[in-house]
């Protein structure tokens, strides 16, 4: 390309040495026709260096074919091709003050040369790492203050619990003192008794209330041992433990987690098992096929499910589908071998609580896996610790 043309494209586009942006012009050989100041500034490349020479000697990484595919179609009056900071930071490295590389969003876009034969592509990159930065430190702010949102009602939930069962003990001490005084009181009057006594007794121990205390029945002395007796009877039944209601943490840290895994490879199975062997807070049970994980789950009590995403030619959300069916109300995590994004989006919309990626499995992995599911569903569980 003579020199006069590029004298020419100088004085065509030397109105972009004044915009607060990164300007170049290359044609459809990738040949340099202007270099604005600011890149000059943030490259250190000078304009008399790069004009008239390939971008590639200066850039290496637009010989590409993912770059390439993107900006040849400009040449041949194409959309324009935009490179989002998020994924191509860096398209011409530039080195801030702090020594660290600037955050570029760039877009190439189309303009015929000023003898009109070829269309030139032209290069606006804009320099983002502010804006970038600020968004990232919102990220962490928002995430930090949803943690502080969780854990806030986590302990209100905890205080709720405690203050339910230190009104129960307050209420059942009072109660025991008062039905004490009212045995004392009302020797013969069983009948005024029935109504305190039934809130701790079962018919039975009525019976025998009624017995004891019948008018003039036994001595004194007699009577208020008999009256004694059933006081600690009243006193053993408070003490005892109350029956869970289905909202209690089977991942409790000093109680076993059961896991059952659903799939029909033998491999993926040893994996999983070889990671958690050394773990003595998981038990691990393996059920091969669809039909032999649904009689696992008639018979036993689960507290996660590690699925395959494919198997008996049943797909992932099929699978979850027919486990919520059976009424199993288990977190599940489905491990997938694609390691594509599509299938983790698809995962996750058919209600599956994580899902893991056989190619990226460890153990650390794994178990923050497993530790994520299990607080989802229950919010008060401990975190299994990772085995060294």
């Amino acid at each position: 390309m003579s020199e006069n043309k590029f004298k020419k494209a100088a004085e065509h586009f030397k109105a972009l040495d004044y915009v607060p942006m990164g300007m170049c012009v290359v044609n459809k050989d990738y040949i340099v026709l202007f270099w604005n100041c600011c890149l000059e500034d943030w490259t250190g490349i000078k304009k008399s260096d790069i004009t008239g020479k390939s971008l590639e000697i200066f850039f290496p990484h637009f010989s590409q074919y993912n770059y390439r595919c993107r900006i040849d179609p400009v040449f041949e009056g194409g959309p324009q091709a935009v490179f989002y900071s998020y994924h191509h930071r860096h398209i011409f490295p530039s080195k801030l003050a702090n020594n660290r590389l600037m955050i570029q969003h760039t877009s190439v876009v189309g303009e015929p040369d000023p003898d009109g034969e070829n269309v030139n592509a032209i290069f606006s990159i804009e320099d983002v790492t502010e804006l970038t930065n600020r968004i990232q430190d919102y990220m962490k702010l928002r995430s930090q203050s949803l943690e502080e949102v969780k854990q806030h009602n986590i302990m209100r939930e905890q205080l709720k619990i405690a203050d339910i069962k230190i009104k129960k003990l307050g209420n059942a001490e009072k109660k025991v003192l008062q039905l004490k005084e009212l045995l004392r009181q009302n020797g013969g009057v069983v009948q005024g008794l029935i109504k305190p006594v039934t809130e701790f007794m079962e018919d039975g121990d009525i019976q025998t209330l009624t017995e004891t205390v019948s008018d003039n029945a036994e001595s004194p002395g007699e009577t208020d041992q008999r009256i004694s007796k059933i006081v600690s009877k009243i006193q053993s039944l408070l003490d005892e433990p109350e029956e869970s209601n289905g909202d209690d943490n089977p991942a409790d840290i000093d109680q076993i987690v059961k896991i059952l895994m659903i799939n029909e490879n033998d491999e993926d199975y040893e994996t999983i098992h070889h990671i958690v062997k050394d773990s003595d807070k998981i038990d691990l049970y393996h059920a091969v096929g669809f039909q032999e994980a649904l009689n696992a789950l008639d018979n036993n009590s689960f507290d996660l499910i590690i699925s395959d995403c494919q198997f008996d030619g049943r797909d992932d959300a099929e699978l979850l589908q027919l486990l919520a069916r059976y009424g199993k109300k288990v977190p599940v995590v489905v491990i997938t071998g694609a390691g594509d994004d599509t299938i983790a989006t698809d995962v996750l919309r058919s209600s599956a609580c994580e899902y893991l990626f056989k190619e990226q499995l460890n153990k650390k992995i794994l178990f923050n896996v497993i530790n994520k599911a299990l607080k989802n569903s229950y919010p008060l569980a401990e975190p299994i610790p990772i085995p060294k």
